[in-house]
């Protein structure tokens, strides 16, 4: 079959960022009920667009530096697509201004690793994206 065949089965449904629901069981805890993240992977366009809006190059060595406390946060606010970080009514409950505050409020540092590890895999960065194929 030609590639261009076996891409013609494809529904675009099919090609979207796959999502995954996890549970936060120190959250669930404190609820008394499961606390459950709906997080998906993010496209390559968003994804240049937050590292470029945490990196500051230095025109005169041309260095970049990546903030990348700021780069999780970013990932995670943009990932987590439920609950909302950006959700006005629980920032003004817990007395916060920005998303990345109520991350930071909410979340461990263990926990938003874990969150900005899996939102990276679903969006393509682990091991298994590509396959080797070996010739017998």
């Amino acid at each position: 079959m030609s590639f261009t065949n076996a891409l013609l089965k494809l529904d675009r449904q099919q090609l979207e960022l796959p999502k995954k629901q996890l549970e936060m069981p120190r959250l669930s805890k404190l609820l008394k009920e499961k606390m459950i993240f709906e997080v998906q992977g993010i496209n390559q366009e968003k994804l240049d667009e937050i590292t470029d809006m945490v990196s500051k190059i230095d025109l005169k060595t041309r260095n970049v530096d990546i903030d990348f406390v700021e780069l999780k946060l970013a990932i995670i606010s943009e990932g987590v697509k439920n609950p909302s970080f950006r959700d006005k009514a629980v920032m003004e409950h817990f007395g916060v201004s920005t998303p990345y505050d109520l991350i930071k409020l909410m979340l461990t540092s263990g926990e938003r690793d874990a969150l900005y590890n899996e939102i990276q895999e679903l969006s393509g960065y682990n091991a298994e994206v590509i396959k080797e194929i070996k010739k017998r």
